[in-house]
């Protein structure tokens, strides 16, 4: 099954991303420095972009396997 296969690489790139979001948004919360937070901030950006990227190729993924069986 090559689709549980490259499913499976991008649920494992989902969840170490939602990982990173979350440290991220911890180091956020905890330091109370601008530095930290500015640099805290763009990084959860970009991983939400990233998490959203990934997402969407899963959900096209999906529908194409449906719709092409």
């Amino acid at each position: 099954m090559m689709l549980n296969l490259k499913m499976n690489q991008k649920i494992i790139l989902s969840i170490a991303l939602l990982f990173s979001l979350f440290c991220s948004m911890a180091t956020t919360f905890s330091f109370e420095n601008d530095v930290t937070d500015g640099v805290s901030i763009a990084v959860s950006v970009f991983i939400c972009l990233a998490i959203v990227v990934v997402f969407s190729a899963v959900i096209l993924e999906t529908l194409e396997s449906i719709c092409n069986p």
